[in-house]
Order: structure tokens, then sequence, then C-alpha cells
């Protein structure tokens, strides 16, 4: 993780920067291209993600986030659960990306996704966690906006 000016963290603010509409079909574009990566590529695809993501300013972290968590949301969630165990591997390898990653942006544009995106994508998230062979490792970084949101679907039931 080299937060600063990173190759991926400059493709990650150009596709911000360009209208919604074109954003979207790079987005889906993409995720069909990773859809289709052997697990060695996701890896590497999710690596350089992160590597810009912690590149990126809030003002392009926004647009990218909203687009993609809007997509991602209505994805097989076979794969959205795939992506997670990968992210999770990456996190298990390199726990210091925990660190360098700004996980504010990720709780407001949650906020604004309707509660059936965030179900799907929680779910998805905690169902791979259960399914990780290191789980018990990977609990202590599961960040307080998640546990406070598990907490919320808790009273609710």
């Amino acid at each position: 993780m080299h937060p600063g000016n990173s190759t991926s963290g400059n493709i990650l603010r150009i596709i911000s920067g360009v209208p919604e509409h074109l954003r979207k079909s790079i987005i889906i574009n993409k995720i069909l291209e990773f859809s289709e990566m052997s697990n060695e590529l996701k890896s590497e695809t999710i690596q350089s993600v992160l590597d810009g993501y912690c590149s990126l300013d809030m003002t392009s972290l926004k647009p990218m986030l909203t687009t993609s968590f809007g997509i991602v949301s209505n994805q097989d969630i076979r794969l959205i659960v795939k992506t997670f165990c990968i992210y999770f591997d990456i996190i298990l390898a390199h726990p210091e990306i925990l660190q360098a990653l700004d996980l504010q942006p990720i709780i407001e544009v949650l906020n604004t996704l309707s509660s059936k995106q965030k179900h799907v994508l929680f779910d998805c998230y905690f169902e791979a966690l259960l399914l990780h062979s290191q789980r018990q490792r990977l609990v202590s970084t599961i960040p307080e906006f998640a546990v406070d949101y598990l907490r919320t679907l808790d009273s609710q039931l």
C-alpha cells in the first residue's frame, strides 16, 4: 500500500470525474471482467483498488463509492461473497492496509444506500466472514460501523 500518487489511484480519480452514466458503464464492464478472472488476478485487482482508494481524496472517493456500491449490490451474491473472501485474505496477509483505509467515506456512502442495498452488502460481508477459514482472526478487523449496523438489525428483529 502506497498512499499518495498511484497508477490505480489516478485511474480511479479519472473514472470518478466522468459523468455518472459513463462511470456506471465503466464499472459494470470492469466487474464483468473481474468475474471472469482467476483468483490470483482478482486478488491483484483488489490490492490495486485498495492502493488506489488510499490515494484518493474524499471528493473523488464519494462518486466512485456511490456508483460502485450501487452496482455491486445488484451483482450475483456469490461474486460479492467471493470478493469479500479475497479481501479478507489480503487483510490477513497485509494487516497494515486497515490502518491506511479511511473508512469515513465508506460509512457516508453506505448511509445513502437503500435498505435493500445495505442488506445485500452486509449480508455478503458477514457470509464471507463466516465462510472464511480464519474467521476468528478476522473478527477483530470488523469496523465499528459494521458492528453498530448489526446491533441495529438485531434490535429490529
